[in-house]
C-alpha cells in the first residue's frame, strides 16, 4: 500500500533564523510542543493545547549563549532543562534557577570545575566541547552524558 504525505498544518516559527536554531517539536505523552532556541532565550509553544500553536507561547532565559550545549522542555512547559560545558540547569520561565547539577568540563584538556560559563566564554577551546556529548533527550530516557574523573567509589587506575 502506497501512502502519499500531505501538509496536515503550518506553523510559524516563533524566532527569526538569523539568530535561533532551527524549531523543533518535541514529542511528550499526550501533547506536542514546538522549542526554538535563541541567542538569549528557549520559546515554546504548545502545538496540541487550547489555542494550539497561538497565544501559548512561553520563554526561558537561557543560562548561556546559544552553542554550548544543549536543551529539553518539560511536558507542561513548567521548566526547561539546559545541559551545558559545566552544568546542567534547570530553569523556570521567570528564570529562576530550580535546580543545578555542576560536572566536569566537557573540553577534555580542562581539569576546572567551572562555576559559571563567564569563565570560559571567550576560551576558544571550549567554543566545540560539547560536540562530543548529547544531553537529555526526553523524559522516558536518563539523560546521557560524560562525566570527567572515576566514578564515585572507583579508582582512577
Amino acid at each position: 500500500m502506497t501512502v502519499a504525505p500531505r501538509l496536515v498544518s503550518t506553523v510559524a516559527a516563533p524566532l527569526d533564523r538569523a539568530s535561533a536554531d532551527a524549531p523543533q517539536v518535541l514529542y511528550r505523552p499526550g501533547r506536542r510542543v514546538l522549542a526554538q532556541r535563541g541567542d538569549t532565550d528557549v520559546v515554546t509553544l504548545d502545538l496540541d493545547g487550547p489555542g494550539a500553536g497561538q497565544a501559548t507561547e512561553v520563554r526561558f532565559p537561557a543560562p548561556w549563549p546559544r552553542g554550548f550545549g544543549t536543551v529539553t522542555v518539560s511536558p507542561d512547559r513548567d521548566v526547561a532543562v539546559f545541559a551545558g560545558v559545566h552544568a546542567v540547569r534547570s530553569v523556570e520561565a521567570s528564570g529562576a534557577t530550580r535546580w543545578e547539577v555542576r560536572h566536569g568540563c566537557w573540553d577534555g584538556s580542562c581539569p576546572l570545575m567551572h562555576t559559571s560559563f563567564a569563565e570560559y566564554a571567550d576560551d576558544r577551546d571550549h567554543f566545540y566541547a560539547d560536540d562530543r556529548v548529547g544531553g537529555p533527550v526526553c523524559p522516558a530516557r536518563p539523560p546521557h552524558h560524560r562525566t570527567c574523573g572515576p566514578a564515585s567509589g572507583g579508582s582512577s587506575s
